[in-house]
């Protein structure tokens, strides 16, 4: 929780970095950082290379971050895409 100088809750303002994270939950990993904003629907297909497979949305989150402070350093706040990538991509790319 925030709180202000007198001890109320407020709000932190946060500031959104322009870039969008996508990431397999199933195995828990990155697949790629995009410079940019990208908010696909659920479903969407994304196409990736070596090998050429089809993967596709599952859900769209909103990572907040935390603000810098005097003890602790800025989180940046992204946008995330969360994807399903079939198996044969990660055994290509591991």
């Amino acid at each position: 929780m925030f709180v202000d100088k007198t001890g109320a809750h407020t709000a932190p303002t946060l500031s959104l970095k322009r870039k969008t994270l996508v990431f397999d939950q199933r195995v828990n990993k990155q697949v790629a950082w995009l410079d940019g904003v990208v908010v696909p629907p659920i479903g969407s297909k994304i196409e990736l290379a070596e090998p050429n497979v089809t993967g596709f949305v599952t859900g769209i989150r909103l990572m907040l971050g935390q603000p810098g402070g005097d003890t602790h350093s800025e989180i940046p706040s992204n946008v995330c895409i969360d994807v399903e990538i079939p198996e044969e991509w990660w055994k290509h790319n591991s």
